[in-house]
This record gives C-alpha cells, sequence and structure tokens, in this order.
C-alpha cells in the first residue's frame, strides 16, 4: 500500500543522500531483473546494494512483502532506509525520474521502524541511534551469523569488541550467537550470554529503552550462583 501522509522536516531533509543505495528482497526473478535495469538506467546517485562489500549502509529496500525478518530487512531498518513496493523503481523509470519516496513507503511495522531510525539519524548525532550505549562481544554461532550481526550492530551505532575495557561504553555483554544453547565449557567464569532474539527483536521493533527487558533474554551461566548485575535501567 502506499502512504501519502506529509514527512516531518528532518526525514524531508534527509530522505535523498550523496550515494544512495538500493538493495531488493523477495523479489521474483523477473521484477527482480526489471528493477536492476531501471536502478541502472535513471543512475542518478543511486546504486544497488552489493552483499560481498561488507558495508551494513542502505537507503533503500525494495520489496514484495515487509514483515519478513530476512537480513537485508534488519539492516534496512538499522539504516533508517526507505522501505517501498518495486512499482517506486518501475514508475520512476516510466517517469525518467526518482520519484518522491513518501508516496510509495509502505505502512508496515517495518517501515515505522525505519521512519524513527532516519528520524534518529537526521540529528546527524551517533548518540541517538539505538545501540549508541552498547558493547557487544560475540559468541557461538558461524562465521556467516556472526559477520552479519557484526553489520547489524554497526548500522544499530553499537560496538563489537573482542574483550571488555574499563572505557567501554555504558552497556556491555556477551551476545550467544549460535541456534542450540551453549555449553558449560562456552561460559567465562563470571560470564553469562544474551540470547541474540533480543538484539533481532530489538532491531526490527526500532524502540529505545531495549534494555528494559534485557533479563528475558538471560542465557543463565551455571557456574555463578547469583544472580547478574543488571543495572535497574539499562
Amino acid at each position: 500500500q502506499e502512504e501519502s501522509g506529509g514527512a516531518s522536516e528532518p526525514e524531508r531533509r534527509g530522505s535523498r543522500r550523496a550515494c544512495n543505495v538500493i538493495a531488493m528482497s523477495g523479489l521474483d526473478n523477473a521484477t527482480r531483473k526489471a528493477c536492476a535495469e531501471a536502478i541502472e538506467s535513471l543512475k542518478g546517485g543511486f546504486k544497488i546494494f552489493q552483499e560481498e562489500s561488507g558495508s551494513p549502509r542502505i537507503t533503500h529496500l525494495i520489496c514484495s512483502r515487509e514483515e519478513k525478518r530476512t537480513e537485508k530487512m534488519l539492516l534496512a531498518i538499522a539504516s533508517g532506509a526507505w522501505i517501498l513496493p518495486p512499482k517506486w523503481v518501475l514508475q520512476s523509470k516510466e517517469q525518467g525520474k526518482w520519484l518522491d519516496e513518501h508516496k510509495f513507503e509502505r505502512k508496515g511495522k517495518a517501515s515505522k521502524a525505519a521512519s524513527l531510525a532516519r528520524a534518529d539519524q537526521a540529528t546527524n548525532s551517533k548518540r541517538n541511534t539505538l545501540l549508541a550505549r552498547y558493547s557487544l562481544k560475540l559468541a557461538g554461532g558461524t562465521h556467516s551469523k556472526t559477520q552479519m550481526l557484526k553489520k547489524l550492530i554497526t548500522a544499530l551505532g553499537g560496538s563489537v569488541v573482542t574483550e571488555f575495557k574499563d572505557d567501554d561504553r555504558p552497556h556491555c555483554f556477551a551476545l550467544w550467537c549460535g541456534d542450540a544453547n551453549p555449553c558449560v565449557d562456552d561460559f567465562e567464569e563470571e560470564s553469562y550470554f544474551i540470547k541474540q532474539e533480543w538484539l533481532l527483536k530489538s532491531a526490527m521493533e526500532y524502540q529505545h529503552g531495549i534494555g528494559s527487558d534485557l533479563g528475558l533474554y538471560l542465557i543463565w551461566n551455571p557456574r555463578i550462583e547469583r544472580s547478574p548485575p543488571f543495572p535497574s535501567l539499562w
């Protein structure tokens, strides 16, 4: 569905960037090819997202459905991208210019989350991003899974570290990236893990105050008898 509602001034100022990166997700082969040809013909500071580049940055996501939690969808929300149907690209080609995204933006939860991220980024302050106060140490999981989570954390303004230091961000913890629960030997002596679902859910919804329910995603360390030292407010 299209949305024709007005956008805030910060959103309008940030709607187009010097280099816009368009990703495509969930499209059939014919639609994907048509969109790729349209992007190439229009140019105008737009290029197609290249996964092998290692960059998490996406400015526009073209998708058939917006609620599916794919890697591109998560990165798009974290980047504050426009989430749009294929007809935005195809109609832009027909008119020979890039059309206003506001008239095509989807209305679902993912678009609303991306809009919140875009508003944060419009302030030009990294302090406003979702994970600006978080340092995460990743454990478990495959190489591809941890690389995806690293890109997501970076896009959300967080820091990925190999060890925690005194000068790190206020909130530091280890994120378990494996699909199966960790065994005893995976824990360091005084450590605990947070499930990756916390990060994925937080990214998909893009809501500040995400630390308030952090304890719900705790993976208990059987070596520790006392509760972990969670601050009362995160």
